[in-house]
């Protein structure tokens, strides 16, 4: 678990020691190589110093496909287009409100 409880605040506080051995972890033992090499293109790897400053964290999932009845696949088209541009422009709203 990578959360710390608090008893005295009732909060739950992230243990970034932990996350930060687990994601090291990760990155020298279960990732494959080609994984690794795909990362390297855009230059990051287990040190993540911006996600414990940064303000806002947003995060897009995308579902490619429903399963429906006996495991048939229903593709979920258009995806990209409903999740990046609604991201985009909420993105905006940030940038335009300073």
């Amino acid at each position: 678990m990578n959360t710390l409880y608090s008893k005295k605040t009732g909060n739950k506080k992230a243990n970034p020691h932990r996350r930060r051995t687990r994601k090291k972890e990760s990155y020298q033992n279960r990732m494959t190589d080609e994984w690794l090499n795909d990362l390297q293109t855009i230059r990051t790897d287990w040190r993540k110093p911006l996600l414990e400053i940064a303000l806002y964290l947003i995060i897009d999932f995308k579902r490619r496909y429903e399963l429906e009845i006996k495991n048939h696949k229903h593709h979920n088209y258009y995806v990209t287009v409903v999740v990046v541009l609604p991201a985009a422009y909420y993105l905006l709203q940030f940038i335009m409100k300073d």
